[in-house]
């Protein structure tokens, strides 16, 4: 029988510890980015209830934390929830602003971006695990959700009209889902492929590596390991965040073309913490497909025929929510509502009629 020497026996003992630590680290970073958020969990809340009821200045959401916003028009009450996660558009897009000649359209910047408060500026904590909880819980799904409930509260509407743009889409649909009996129709607007994840379809970034000219493909790799670096993201600063996420803009313009003038705010606006946050509600694997089932309203998804997701995830929010409509968009890209208006507008509103 081979005996084995004494440093051989240290070093074979020495990796089977560092292994044993390194499968200790991935199985708590994997507990740890288990979604945060679960469908279902609004209603419970008690603390609903906005700070000020004032709809006219700054909405008073909760104590210290208030979100800008905008109105225009007459009429019904449209709720615009936007994109990103984090991107606050910088004006009112054209096919949204043409139905203000009959509705009430409200449009505001979410916790964390844009013009409202940043209750979240980094890292307090030497913790892991405290800074990801504290940063999910001002910041997260569920947080979001909360303010849509209060901002109803604030308008003093029984039910509201939702139209959510890609990651607001999906704010949109959960929030009808928590909350169906609020919701008076529900217009989903190139909704994010991230129902389920990991996504069936590749997600965005795949389909984003895929759209880019080759010779960018290594620099747009070695930008998304960095950019996905989820552990490390409590040791960089928020300019740190704002300089990293930036480049995402001239990756995504490189394989779409420029966004619309509407869409693309200045880095400072962009909630970088926001973003992340939203990483840790929905972890490293969730599926949420299932609670679209309680969705009992009126629903129409908007799909732009040359957008980088496919149909196929425009698709899975149609059926998910019973009775749902889907309508593509010819030519449109990501945002219809701001590059093919007048389109946009005509499907929208004769959605909104027919009701």
């Amino acid at each position: 029988m081979h005996v084995l020497s004494p440093w051989t026996a240290a070093a074979l003992g020495l990796l089977v510890v560092l292994s044993l630590l390194l499968g200790l680290a991935a199985w708590a970073w994997r507990r740890l980015t288990g979604p945060m958020y679960a469908p279902g969990r609004l209603a419970q809340r008690t603390d609903l209830q906005p700070a000020a009821l004032d709809s006219e200045g700054p909405w008073q959401v909760e104590p210290g934390v208030s979100l800008a916003h905008q109105c225009d028009g007459t009429g019904p009450t449209v709720l615009v929830v936007h994109g990103g996660p984090g991107v606050p558009p910088v004006r009112l897009a054209p096919g949204l602003a043409a139905l203000t000649d009959a509705y009430r359209v409200h449009t505001f910047h979410q916790r964390g971006c844009g013009a409202s408060t940043r209750p979240y500026d980094g890292a307090t904590s030497k913790s892991m695990r405290t800074n990801v909880q504290a940063l999910e819980s001002v910041l997260g799904v569920g947080a979001q959700l909360a303010d849509l409930e209060r901002i109803r509260r604030i308008l003093g509407e029984e039910r509201i009209i939702l139209v959510g743009h890609s990651y607001g889409a999906l704010l949109a649909a959960l929030y009808a889902a928590e909350l169906p009996e609020r919701v008076e129709a529900l217009v989903l607007v190139a909704p994010a492929d991230l129902l389920q994840f990991p996504s069936p379809h590749g997600g965005l970034f795949d389909q984003l590596r895929a759209a880019l000219p080759v010779d960018q493909q290594p620099a747009y790799d070695a930008w998304l390991a960095e950019y996905l670096d989820l552990p490390g993201v409590f040791a960089r600063s928020t300019a740190e965040l704002e300089a990293l996420d930036a480049q995402l803009v001239r990756f995504y313009e490189a394989a779409t073309g420029p966004l619309p003038p509407d869409q693309r705010p200045a880095p400072d606006q962009v909630g970088v913490w926001h973003a992340r946050a939203q990483y840790f509600s929905g972890g490293m694997r969730h599926d949420w497909r299932p609670a679209l089932a309680s969705v009992q309203v009126r629903t129409l998804v908007i799909h732009g025929e040359t957008d980088l997701q496919p149909v196929d995830v425009a698709e899975q929010y149609t059926s998910a929510i019973g009775g749902a409509q889907l309508h593509t968009i010819a030519g449109a890209g990501h945002s219809p509502q701001s590059t093919h208006a007048e389109t946009f507008h005509r499907v929208v509103r004769a959605f909104l009629r027919a009701g």
